[in-house]
C-alpha cells in the first residue's frame, strides 16, 4: 500500500489526547512512527508532530501497516518515566486483530522467545535458543468457520513480535502479505491492496500522579467489512 499524504494540518484530526505532558494520536494505518532508515523523505507520526509541536519525544511505536493509539511525550522528564514503564512492563497495550482460522482454545499465553530480523525477508522469527522472551496474551472473541477476530495483550514489545507470535500458532493476521504462508483462490489470502488487520485499541499508564490513565482509539470501519463479525469496544 502506498504512503498517505499527511500534513501537519491534517494529522491534528488524529489526535485523541493531548494534555500538559503527552500528545496522543490514532495513528492511521501507512503512516511510519519515525523515519525510515533508508528512505529519509517518507512521511512519518514524529517529523510531523516536531512541526507542530518543536521538541518531541518517541515513547514507543507502531509498525507502519498498524493503526492505533499511540503516544509521545513533550519533555525529556516525561519521556524518562514513560520508557521506565514499558521496561518494567507495567504498560498495558491491548491490540485487536482478525486472525486466519478458528482457534479450538478461546485463551492462550503465547511464550515463544523471538528474534528480529531473522532471516532473507528481514521478519521476526522464533528462536527457541537465541531468541528474546517475549509473551503475548491472546483472547478468542468471536469465530466463525474462515476468520477470527482476537484481542491480543502483548507483555512486551518487541517490533512484529504480535505477527510474528500468531503466525506461528497458524493463525496469521489477515492482510499479513509478509507473515501470511497461506495459498488460497480466494483473493482475501493473496490481495495486495488489502490492509493489515491489526489495530491498537488501548494503552493503560501512568503519569506523575500516579493516577491510571487509558486512551483508546476507534477500531477503523473496515474491520466490520468482514460477515458476520460486529466489532465494538464496548462489547467486551
Amino acid at each position: 500500500m502506498e504512503n498517505p499524504s499527511f500534513d501537519p494540518a491534517t494529522l491534528k484530526k488524529y489526535i485523541i489526547h493531548e494534555d500538559a505532558m503527552i500528545v496522543a494520536l490514532n495513528k492511521p494505518e501507512g503512516l511510519l512512527t519515525i523515519p525510515d532508515g533508508y528512505k529519509k523523505d517518507l512521511p512519518n507520526l514524529r517529523d510531523l508532530l516536531q512541526t507542530i509541536y518543536g521538541s518531541i519525544w518517541v515513547v514507543h511505536r507502531l509498525d507502519k501497516l498498524t493503526s492505533g493509539v499511540i503516544i509521545f511525550a513533550k519533555n525529556r522528564s516525561v519521556h524518562k518515566e514513560l520508557n521506565l514503564q514499558f521496561q518494567k512492563r507495567k504498560i498495558i497495550k491491548k491490540y485487536i486483530a482478525l486472525i486466519h482460522g478458528f482457534p479450538f482454545w478461546e485463551e492462550k499465553l503465547i511464550d515463544l522467545p523471538i528474534r528480529m530480523n531473522g532471516d532473507r525477508q528481514h521478519r521476526t522469527v522464533v528462536d527457541l535458543l537465541n531468541g528474546k522472551q517475549a509473551i503475548s496474551k491472546v483472547e478468542v472473541v468471536n469465530k466463525n468457520k474462515i476468520f477470527s477476530v482476537a484481542q491480543i495483550f502483548p507483555n512486551s514489545g518487541y517490533s512484529h513480535q504480535i505477527r510474528c507470535h500468531l503466525a506461528a500458532l497458524g493463525h496469521p493476521i489477515i492482510g499479513d502479505n509478509l507473515y501470511c504462508l497461506l495459498k488460497h483462490k480466494d483473493p482475501i489470502y493473496v490481495n495486495p491492496e488489502l490492509r493489515l488487520f491489526l489495530h491498537a485499541e488501548s494503552i493503560t499508564f501512568n503519569l506523575s500522579d500516579k493516577t491510571p490513565l487509558t486512551l483508546c482509539a476507534p477500531i477503523p470501519d473496515i474491520f466490520n467489512s468482514f460477515d458476520p463479525f460486529i466489532i465494538n469496544s464496548n462489547d467486551y
